[in-house]
């Protein structure tokens, strides 16, 4: 259901402010997920998912939830649509999910970042130990990180710079108004990573943006012709 929500959204929307609206509506139930269950996803819709989309788009959120309530009574009436009865705002190719290490002291931010984007955007990786984003980095190579700094860090700042230290990544430091971020954006700096803050007060379209321009279209095919002797 996330994904039908966020193509729904989308319609109105740009994708990084539909997953970002996603990802604040879920923030502020505290929920890592969209629920599944048609009385939780209903309190969710009503409660949480629309005053956040009212907020950003005023009286035009009116016919997106109600074509959210349409979609809810046909998934769960006698009769669900079929997918291809389901329309969507947009199809994306891609060469694959965008691999991303969220690393925190827990697996909220993480969880809630894959249900905004959903898995055919995002491949996200859950970092709450040294060790395992040791393995990530190395193994996986992702293009971008997270950190997340509204919660207290798993393991020492300076650790964390350590660990991060790959030249192709973009570190993103997710909640650089207090103190603990600002801290280790100016330590990922002096420590040459390639590091960007961001203000978690401002909201998620940031952040969103920032993980969606490592999404890369599939390129072309290109017939390659044999050069004239």
């Amino acid at each position: 259901m996330a994904a039908l929500i966020r193509e729904t959204l989308e319609g109105v929307v740009t994708p990084a402010r539909a997953s970002a609206i996603l990802l604040e509506a879920l923030s502020d139930i505290g929920r890592d997920a969209v629920p599944n269950e048609r009385p939780s996803l209903e309190a969710f819709v009503e409660g949480s998912l629309a005053p956040r989309l009212r907020e950003s788009i005023g009286d035009g959120a009116e016919p997106v939830l109600a074509t959210l309530s349409m979609f809810i009574d046909r998934a769960f009436g006698p009769e669900p649509a079929r997918p291809s009865q389901i329309p969507t705002s947009n199809r994306r190719l891609a060469e694959g999910p965008v691999r991303l290490l969220v690393v925190s002291s827990t697996a909220s931010l993480c969880r809630r970042v894959r249900s905004a984007l959903g898995e055919d955007m995002v491949s996200a990786y859950y970092g709450p130990a040294r060790e395992v984003c040791a393995r990530i980095m190395a193994g996986l190579r992702p293009p971008i990180v997270v950190v997340d700094a509204t919660e207290p860090f798993p393991f020492e700042p300076l650790q964390i710079a350590e660990s991060l230290r790959a030249p192709d990544a973009l570190v993103v430091v997710w909640g650089t108004e207090g103190e603990r971020g600002s801290t280790l954006h100016d330590r990922l700096a002096a420590a040459g990573s390639r590091v960007i803050g961001l203000d978690s007060r401002s909201g998620a379209e940031p952040l969103m943006d920032d993980i969606l321009c490592s999404y890369v279209p599939a390129p072309e095919a290109r017939t390659v012709r044999p050069s004239p002797s």
